[in-house]
């Protein structure tokens, strides 16, 4: 694709049919892929405005106790305690301190709230198979952080808590879920589900999603399905064998009016969704993230999405904008059926394209007249995280980078596939 070639931003297609043509969530049809030779500045909106912004200022990064110790309870609970009354049980303007510490959730919890905080000073909640482990928040200008989520006896979709952040405004960050999610083969597995308000902005930071979500290649962390309806920016964020969902494939009738953003992420082995993404009638940008494949782990083997299927950046309805952006499609045991870079040209999706700004790649492009590389882009792509991504749990759910510390846990891992 030439300079002059390239669409406009925003520019429409023919959805015609789209009704009559829905495609299911979990079926994605291939692209056709060509090679390519070679091969990331991006504009957004302002940042959001967090009323708690000053509760996530005060952990900072330092030493591990510097980080729990950053803000003062408002409760006094004892270690094996229930969070789930506490959590259910905030309301507007609320803010919720846990000590640090371990407890249980013994139940589903739903928040519907503005303006409130929930601050869990680098606490682990423990999930348990007979009870609930669904996590709702729903609200305005809302800020939810600082804690982990370990299962107790599973990790499977019976156990592994799941969380729903809806509403206006809102930031999540600074979580971390501890063991692998090894869901069957014939599972579609996701362990957070956003929904933006229109006019609105919703924020996921600071993430440590390095557990696999089970042998689906069509498994997702972070599945946006219908229900971001204006800009969901994810940042520093580690996902592994699982990465974001970003754009749906069905038709009208539950599409995301808004789009997802990346910036300061790094996807590891995430197959057929690492970067899935696109937005109606705006622009995407993708901003200093790498995806890579490694030989870490073992292959998902649902043949529904062919074998060793990979897709580094998958652009969905307009353009997605790719600046400082490293993608290697190639390693050893996983190089079959990869696609560095792929458009979808169904019908159903608007005019799409990749503008590959700067940055690197490896592997071949799917629906290259597509794909509007600069000439500036490289062919040796990065393949460890970005500077400011966290890369293990503890920098997470602690919002520390100091290694070690007595307040720092291993990492919980039930061997699902290491």
């Amino acid at each position: 694709m030439t300079d002059a070639d390239r669409p406009a931003s925003g520019a429409d297609a023919d959805d015609a049919d789209a009704g009559d043509r829905a495609i299911s969530d979990d079926a994605d049809a291939d692209d056709s892929a060509a090679s390519t030779d070679t091969a990331p500045e991006v504009s957004r909106r302002s940042y959001l405005r967090i009323a708690g912004g000053a509760v996530g200022a005060a952990v900072v990064a330092g030493t591990v106790g510097a980080a729990v110790d950053g803000l003062a309870p408002t409760v006094d609970i004892e270690d094996g305690d229930d969070v789930a009354p506490l959590l259910s049980d905030v309301s507007d303007g609320e803010t919720l301190v846990l000590p640090q510490g371990t407890y249980d959730l013994r139940g589903d919890v739903s928040i519907d709230a503005d303006d409130f905080t929930v601050h869990g000073n680098g606490s682990v909640i423990r999930t348990y198979e007979s009870y609930g482990h669904e996590l709702a928040l729903a609200g305005s200008n809302y800020e939810f952080s600082h804690m982990a989520f370990e299962p107790q006896n599973g990790s499977d979709d019976s156990v592994w808590m799941t969380l729903w952040p809806y509403g206006s405004d809102w930031h999540v960050h600074h979580l971390a879920w501890l063991s692998e999610k090894c869901v069957p083969s014939e599972s579609i597995g996701s362990t957070i589900r956003p929904g933006v308000e229109s006019g609105s902005e919703g924020n996921l930071t600071d993430l440590w999603l390095g557990a696999g979500v089970g042998d689906q290649q069509g498994n997702s962390h972070v599945h946006c399905f219908g229900s971001v309806d204006d800009d969901l920016w994810i940042r520093r964020s580690y996902f592994y064998q699982g990465g974001v969902y970003g754009a749906n494939s069905s038709s009208e009738r539950v599409r995301n009016e808004g789009t997802t953003h990346f910036e300061g992420c790094y996807f590891e082995n995430c197959y057929s969704h690492s970067i899935r993404t696109g937005g109606h009638f705006q622009d995407t940008h993708v901003r200093d993230c790498v995806v890579t494949l490694t030989e870490r782990g073992r292959v998902p083997s649902n043949p529904a999405y062919s074998t060793n299927i990979f897709r580094g950046v998958w652009a969905w309805h307009g353009p997605v904008i790719l600046e400082d952006v490293h993608v290697s499609a190639q390693t050893g045991r996983r190089r079959t059926d990869a696609r560095a870079l792929a458009v979808e040209d169904r019908r159903i999706v608007q005019a799409s394209y990749i503008d590959y700004r700067s940055g690197a790649y490896t592997g071949p492009v799917g629906q290259p007249d597509r794909v509007w590389i600069d000439s500036s882009v490289g062919s040796e792509p990065r393949t460890d995280p970005p500077d400011a991504c966290v890369t293990t749990p503890e920098e997470a759910y602690l919002g520390t980078t100091a290694p070690g510390g007595s307040l720092a846990r291993p990492s919980m891992w039930s061997g699902c596939d290491r």
